[in-house]
């Protein structure tokens, strides 16, 4: 159980949630796709496993037991992987295209 996650970080839901599997009925069940930013992250025992749960800025008071808000299992989400868009491209396209209107 290695979870390299960290408070803050941005990251997305890989695995779907089965409802059948979910103890709490009510709880909010993050979809695939689905960006969250994790704002606690914490270990316990659940049904005699170690786990690792993750609570989210996005997700609040979806479902509370003795201990507070639960989380859900980390291994269902992945890092966020943020690409910086790069312009360049189209500004070089623009300036092509004006150098083409300029011939016309």
């Amino acid at each position: 159980m290695d979870c390299k996650f960290v408070v803050g970080q941005k990251v997305v839901c890989i695995r779907g949630f089965d409802p059948k599997l979910v103890v709490h009925k009510d709880a909010y069940l993050p979809k695939v796709g689905e960006v969250l930013t994790i704002i606690e992250i914490y270990k316990t025992i659940y049904q005699a496993t170690n786990y690792i749960g993750l609570l989210f800025d996005e997700i609040h008071g979806s479902i509370f037991d003795d201990r507070g808000e639960v989380g859900y299992e980390y291994s269902f989400f992945a890092p966020l992987i943020e690409r910086k868009t790069d312009i360049s491209v189209f500004q070089k396209i623009l300036i092509d295209a004006s150098k083409e209107l300029e011939n016309v």
